[in-house]
């Protein structure tokens, strides 16, 4: 049985998603609530995953290609996140061309509350930040990388891009590719990797800028928490374990 409090926010979502896409069909499944569109919409399916104490959810037991899943705690903490999300993927959300922008350093707590604010993941800072700004000096993008880390077999750093994010009221076009320049003429890396969870990467981003696409075959698996996602478990024995599809890696070479 539900609680009452999960029901109002099972209720806010369908509320927001009428008015949004068509829905067809909104049923019960063991994982939770799945709203199905009519065909030729851009996403086929939304799950709604409700927080349940010491359950364990595989993804790949239900997910499918052009759905989205959305967690009880994002749709209670994040709502703005969330529907950044659908209505990028129905090309809502007003694009600034890169060009319009400025590659700046950003200092630590500024990199935190935009992550905080912009990504659905815990805030990770890094070592070093680059951003995006727009003529009215806003930050409207950002990218994550970590410190070098010197091979053996060249002379050189290899960097891990940790973090990149939009701000959720707008895409910047070709920007990624401007921080990246900015940060390949600045440090000179002889490599780069990053990784991006199946099923939430849906573009080719990466590819574009020249990134090689590989499946990284360590099992991914996170914890949640009423209000928070851990990539292993801390705190409660009561948060509910999830297995992932895994992660994509990408990797740049210099």
């Amino acid at each position: 049985m539900l609680e009452n409090k999960k029901i109002q926010n099972i209720h806010t979502l369908e509320v927001y998603l009428r008015k949004t896409l068509p829905i067809e069909e909104i049923c019960e499944t063991k994982e939770g609530i799945c709203f199905i569109f009519k065909a030729n919409s851009f996403i086929s399916k939304l799950f709604y995953i409700p927080f349940q104490t010491n359950k364990c959810i595989s993804i790949s037991e239900f997910y499918e290609e052009n759905s989205l899943i959305v967690w009880e705690n994002q749709w209670t903490f994040q709502s703005h996140l969330v529907k950044s999300k659908i209505q990028s993927k129905l090309g809502n959300i007003p694009r600034i061309h890169g060009r319009k922008t400025q590659v700046r350093r950003v200092d630590k707590p500024t990199a935190a509350s935009f992550l905080k604010t912009n990504h659905l993941l815990p805030p990770i800072t890094g070592k070093i930040r680059l951003g995006l700004y727009d003529t009215q000096n806003t930050l409207i993008a950002l990218s994550v990388f970590s410190s070098g880390i010197r091979w053996k077999e060249r002379e050189g750093r290899s960097y891990e891009i940790l973090r990149f994010c939009n701000h959720h009221q707008y895409r910047v076009q070709g920007g990624f590719s401007k921080i990246l320049k900015a940060f390949i003429l600045d440090k000179k890396p002889i490599q780069l990797m990053t990784y991006s969870e199946k099923g939430s990467y849906q573009t080719n981003l990466y590819e574009k800028s020249g990134f090689d696409k590989s499946e990284d075959p360590k099992e991914l698996i996170y914890y949640l928490e009423k209000n928070q996602t851990y990539p292993q478990k801390y705190g409660s024995e009561n948060a509910m374990k999830i297995i992932a599809l895994g992660n994509y890696k990408f990797q740049w070479h210099g």
